[in-house]
């Protein structure tokens, strides 16, 4: 008895054995059999409809297609070597901006840019004190370093008139200088308890009252705008360049003041009693009548020789970004006995001479040679919008600062 599981005739013809004669309808199934086993070459769609086209009795007739740039192509049916996309030459064109411009691509007709340009200068210079002046007064700073700044030394001499033996003008010289400089409001706000004299500007103590503590800068001949409190009433007093007493003036009223031809300097005294609430600014341009917080600074340069000494200079030039220190004129004090003729007569009108009843006569005169000592340099910033800046020991002979374009 056999142990083998009974085949059919199809399974013993594809299992290969040798059996008679098969029927056409086996030969068709081992056909379809063996073309399941054949694994074909992968091709792409494209590849597969060339090959067939191939196989026909006709020719294929293989096209190129120009697209154009970004275009879309699509034709069923057709077969076609490799697609070529026309890119033409771009307009390429050089764009120059102007410091602190703008620029719009689509501004221009072209289609790109070999290179953009910013033409940026940086800052312009503009120049100061063109002519001597006590405040040089500017706007549109950028709160950079002045790249230079010039102020004279002149010494002080007390008193008024003429200086003769009848007429005794003490000089006094400076040991340094500050240069102060502030925005539109040039007063401090450093206040103290306490009156001013109308009669001869001196402080008068009172706790009923409050004054401004310094003196302030102004220009003669130029309006202030005073802005304060509604119920202040301010009592302002005028002072000439050796801040000796000149006069006063009561002010009531928020508005603007033209100060006096001889006077350079001014301060003030609340009178109405009320204690200070930064609400007083004393204005420059008179334009701006709005309250303003003092924004200033002084800068304090001593005087020094070139082995560092301290000295006194009566007469000279400092060059403040620089650090150069100019002496042209020097002092001499005459004691009892020595012979200066006529010192009251001398051709330094803006110096003159003075005396004191102890030494004798005392004079200012310039020198044959003028002196030059090497200063440490001192950066002045300017701020942005107004611009006051004032030297103590003389007046703003030159300077620039810078503006952005």
């Amino acid at each position: 008895m056999s142990d083998l599981t009974p085949i059919t005739r199809e399974e013993a013809l594809l299992d290969g054995a040798d059996l008679e004669p098969i029927t056409r309808k086996e030969q068709f199934i081992k056909r379809i059999y063996d073309k399941t086993q054949e694994v074909p070459e992968p091709i792409t769609r494209e590849e597969w409809f060339l090959k067939k086209a191939g196989e026909g009795t006709s020719p294929v007739t293989i096209e190129q297609l120009n697209a154009t740039e970004n275009g879309t192509y699509s034709e069923p049916g057709k077969a076609y070597s490799p697609v070529i996309v026309e890119v033409p030459e771009p307009t390429l064109i050089t764009k120059s901006i102007t410091a602190n411009g703008t620029y719009s691509a689509s501004a221009d007709n072209a289609d790109g840019y070999s290179s953009v340009t910013v033409a940026v200068d940086g800052f312009k210079r503009k120049s100061i004190a063109n002519t001597p002046t006590d405040i040089a007064s500017f706007n549109d700073g950028t709160a950079n370093p002045m790249p230079s700044l010039e102020i004279s030394i002149e010494p002080v001499q007390s008193g008024s008139g003429d200086p003769s033996p009848s007429n005794v003008r003490p000089i006094s010289g400076w040991s340094g200088a500050n240069v102060t400089k502030c925005g539109v409001n040039v007063w401090d706000e450093e206040w103290e308890v306490g009156a001013i004299s109308n009669m001869n500007g001196q402080n008068v103590e009172d706790s009923g009252y409050f004054r401004a503590k310094n003196y302030i800068k102004v220009l003669p001949n130029t309006a202030y705008y005073i802005q304060k409190n509604s119920t202040d009433i301010l009592g302002l007093r005028f002072y000439d360049r050796n801040k000796s007493y000149v006069s006063s003036s009561p002010i009531s009223i928020n508005g603007a003041i033209t100060i006096p031809n001889n006077v350079y300097y001014l301060r003030f005294v609340n009178t109405s009693g009320n204690i200070y609430n930064h609400d007083i600014s004393i204005n420059y341009p008179s334009t701006d009548t709005s309250y303003h917080a003092y924004n200033g600074s002084t800068l304090s340069i001593p005087f020094h020789d070139s082995s560092d000494n301290p000295i006194t200079v009566y007469g000279g030039t400092l060059d403040v970004t620089s650090g150069e220190l100019r002496v042209t004129h020097a002092n001499i004090a005459s004691y009892n006995g020595e012979t200066i003729n006529e010192p009251w007569i001398s051709s330094m009108d803006a110096y003159s001479v003075g005396a004191t009843p102890t030494t004798g006569a005392q004079v200012v005169y310039p020198l044959a040679t003028p002196q030059i000592y090497q200063l440490t340099p001192t950066q002045v910033s300017t701020l942005l919008n107004q611009n006051n800046i004032y030297a103590d020991c003389g007046q703003v002979l030159e300077g620039e600062y810078f503006v952005a374009l």
